[in-house]
């Protein structure tokens, strides 16, 4: 499935919307994501002369032992100076989901992070 991408460090990915709401007195999740910026593409001619470079990511929430929720995610960035393509791949319990995220900034605003760097946001 190809769809959307949500805010990458403010969101997960491929989470069920309502499964992993919760009133529990503690819970935690983080965010966290980083920007290759040509460490890898730059070794790739093709890549190279395009300038896309490669980003790496994941989400994670924890409630209690049996309530648990882990997204990991690849991509490329700076497509056309617009576009982000991930591949991401949740894990739910027993259940694996993998899906195709396309993410839109860049010179249109939104998804796109242009940090050099990585960013992580942490939350408890």
């Amino acid at each position: 499935q190809i769809v959307d991408a949500s805010a990458y460090l403010n969101s997960f990915q491929l989470a069920p919307y309502y499964a992993y709401s919760t009133t529990e007195p503690f819970y935690t999740f983080g965010h966290i994501e980083h920007h290759l910026n040509g460490m890898i593409t730059n070794k790739i001619p093709l890549f190279r002369r395009l300038n896309w470079n490669m980003v790496v990511g994941g989400n994670a929430l924890y409630v209690n032992k049996n309530n648990n929720y882990l997204d990991a995610f690849v991509g490329i960035e700076n497509i056309f100076k617009i576009l982000r393509v991930d591949v991401v791949v949740g894990y739910q319990g027993n259940v694996i989901n993998t899906a195709v995220k396309v993410g839109f900034g860049g010179l249109l605003g939104g998804s796109i992070s242009n940090a050099s760097g990585g960013n992580v946001v942490i939350s408890f």
